[in-house]
């Protein structure tokens, strides 16, 4: 977001904020947010270098924010622990990369039009990039100041896609050994619900009909099914256990992933519950069944008089 500071001056410097807009409310309610965002800036947040000569600063409730979502990933036991906080210290990273890169477009644009950045901050609302405007700009020349400033920082997303893009086929390349959703779902807005109305209850005719997939084929890639519910997988390369649908960072192959080894507890509460099942003489021994007829037991060593009937 950015914000000029012709139109908003700092409270400590004796000068009060002026609206130059037929939209008063509004800019007067955005210049409100730029005045917590400033308060933010000098109060809560501290140096964090600089980025092509512009100062930056982030806010402390940020950095709290990340930690609790550190501290919820430690608290959770579907992944391994390595996962959870890479996953989460990534998901961070690509946040305040594309808000930086959004922020810097603002302040590049200003620099274009004549003015300079005076700081960047990061806090846990987006960015504000605080800009000054060239001297001796007329009325118009303002105003088109103003437009290329605001849609240069949405303009900056447009080459993100595509690195994001090239991102998504190279983790979809490295996880091939694992059957996932096409990329291209996670870029449909709403794909999951099309709309409100598709409801699996709403009657009626024009109800579209849902296609199935087909089945992927489990002589290529090892189906999420089996690595979610019907048995548990472990990667031959990192030794990983545990089940989830993007697997290990190993090389792709579906040779990696083998059945685990069960514990000791669980093969020792097995071979109990095997022993239970047997049947056993009064005297203690096991009897076995005759090969040729599996339904006679024979007799033990204590005699064939002192056996039980089953």
């Amino acid at each position: 977001m950015p914000v000029s500071l012709l139109y908003y001056k700092d409270p400590s410097l004796g000068l009060t904020p002026h609206v130059r807009s037929p939209c008063a409310k509004v800019v007067a309610a955005m210049q409100g947010l730029g005045a917590t965002g400033a308060a933010q800036s000098k109060d809560c947040s501290f140096p964090a270098g600089s980025v092509a000569g512009a100062p930056l600063r982030v806010s402390w409730f940020l950095v709290i924010l990340f930690l609790s979502q550190l501290v919820d990933a430690v608290n959770q036991h579907q992944w391994p622990l390595w996962v959870r906080l890479a996953f989460v210290t990534g998901n961070e990273l690509l946040l305040l990369g594309t808000v930086l890169c959004h922020e810097m477009g603002h302040g590049t644009m200003a620099r274009r039009c004549g003015g300079t950045i005076a700081e960047v901050l990061l806090w846990p609302f987006g960015g504000i990039c605080f800009t000054t405007r060239a001297q001796g700009r007329g009325p118009r020349e303002k105003l088109v100041d103003d437009l290329y400033i605001v849609a240069a920082g949405p303009a900056t997303h447009f080459p993100q896609s595509g690195v994001w893009l090239a991102l998504l086929a190279a983790f979809a390349a490295a996880m091939s050994h694992v059957q996932m959703p096409p990329a291209w779902k996670y870029l449909v807005p709403f794909g999951a619900v099309p709309s409100p109305c598709l409801d699996a209850n709403w009657p009626g005719p024009g109800r579209p009909e849902r296609v199935e997939p087909p089945a992927p084929d489990p002589s290529t890639r090892r189906p999420v099914g089996a690595m979610l519910g019907e048995e548990e997988l472990i990667c031959t390369g990192c030794k990983d256990p545990y089940h989830s649908s993007t697997g290990c960072l190993c090389a792709p192959g579906e040779e990696n992933w083998v059945p685990k080894e069960p514990k000791p507890e669980k093969v020792e509460k097995e071979k109990k519950e095997a022993r239970a099942a047997t049947p056993r003489c009064s005297c203690g021994e096991m009897r076995v069944r005759a090969s040729k007829a599996p339904d006679r037991l024979l007799p033990c060593d204590c005699g064939a008089e002192a056996c039980d009937a089953p």
